[in-house]
């Protein structure tokens, strides 16, 4: 709740301070949203599988979230172009091992970026300021299903500053949109800021920093469209390089690109009454670098929107329930050093929501 309240009262200053008489505050948007997932292996059978489609059943619970959200852009100045988005996430969340809880977390993650566009050239580029923190806090602890006496304590926390600019090329004869920005990072405690290494793991036990590179390499576009609804695709090639000042048993740890390339292909119906449904397949693979191995998520997921719009006195108002469900969500894993070297678990997570929008005259 501080942070919440920290947050907003950093974005009423900076707003109080720009406006200067004008309309500053563009949108903002405020949404709910739980989720509830499976694990498809039973807490009851340690040697059940855990591929299949064994979810829904109480013995398979394995995550409880609860999301709070809030975002919005603020015209910080007409007249030199520059604006700021702002976000916060409150997220609760319970795991559980069947019908036991285990232990309740509390994740937080405010967000703020500074945005100006600027013409290089021939070269239109948006260049960014941005500043995001991740923070998890340890609230309850539980055996056998019943609440222990727990001491909080902060389990991770990830503070990070990205600046550059992000431009459209033509490459092969496709638009792609390019991402560059410079890196500065710290983490506490089990956070590793896309380094392969968590801060806990350095021989000082306290905030590790670090610096990085990200460039990263996005397409996206339509296949097909007509009556029946549209085909749209999405590749993205992201690259980050991250260099850490902590040392391992007296030696500097070694820097790390994580690599993280992804595609998407989603069918979305037409529009009924505000009411339409989509159906999304995407893949991503994942690999540090730093380390052996890889990791791979392949997800199979329908979902259902609908959207309603009316016009008030200030502006537009948008509300926006929404659902999806992993139909299929497996993630798989290799590490050479491991003796069951490849690892495949599947999960299936329902999640509902809703949105309300304010766009502002």
């Amino acid at each position: 709740m501080k942070k919440i309240l920290g947050v907003l009262a950093l974005v009423l200053a900076i707003s109080g301070i720009a406006s200067g008489g004008q309309d500053f505050l563009k949108k903002i948007t405020v949404g709910t949203e739980g989720r509830y997932q499976w694990k498809d292996i039973s807490s009851s059978d340690e040697d059940s599988t855990p591929i299949g489609n064994a979810g829904f059943k109480k013995e398979n619970r394995s995550r409880t979230r609860w999301h709070k959200t809030i975002s919005g852009t603020i015209n910080l100045s007409e007249e030199w172009g520059v604006g700021l988005d702002f976000s916060f996430l409150h997220r609760n969340q319970t795991e559980r091992k069947g019908n036991d809880r285990t232990r309740e977390v509390v994740f937080t993650n405010p967000g703020l970026t500074f945005y100006k566009d600027i013409k290089i050239g021939s070269l239109d580029t948006d260049w960014k300021l941005k500043w995001f923190n991740e923070h998890t806090e340890l609230r309850k602890l539980y055996s056998g299903g019943v609440a222990q006496p727990t001491e909080k304590r902060t389990l991770d926390d990830w503070n990070e500053f990205l600046f550059g600019p992000t431009f459209n090329v033509k490459l092969l004869g496709q638009d792609v949109k390019v991402v560059t920005e410079l890196v500065y990072y710290n983490v506490k405690n089990g956070a590793s800021g896309r380094h392969f290494l968590p801060a806990g793991s350095f021989d000082k036990k306290s905030r590790i920093h670090g610096w990085g590179f990200d460039l990263g390499l996005f397409n996206k576009g339509k296949i097909v469209e007509g009556n029946f609804g549209s085909v749209t695709y999405a590749v993205g090639f992201m690259n980050r390089f991250r260099d850490v000042s902590g040392k391992i048993d007296g030696k500097s740890a070694p820097s790390n690109i994580k690599l993280n390339y992804t595609q998407n292909i989603k069918y979305t119906t037409p529009s009924f009454k505000g009411l339409s449904g989509y159906l999304s397949v995407e893949n991503e693979w994942i690999k540090h670098t730093g380390r052996g191995g890889w990791e791979n998520e392949f997800y199979i997921i329908p979902g259902v929107n609908y959207n309603t719009k009316f016009s008030t006195g200030i502006g537009e108002v948008t509300v926006s329930p929404w659902m999806s469900y992993s139909l299929l969500s497996r993630e798989t894993s290799y590490k050479k050093n491991r003796e069951d070297k490849k690892q495949s678990f599947e999960r299936n997570e329902l999640r509902v929501g809703v949105n309300l929008s304010l766009n502002l005259k």
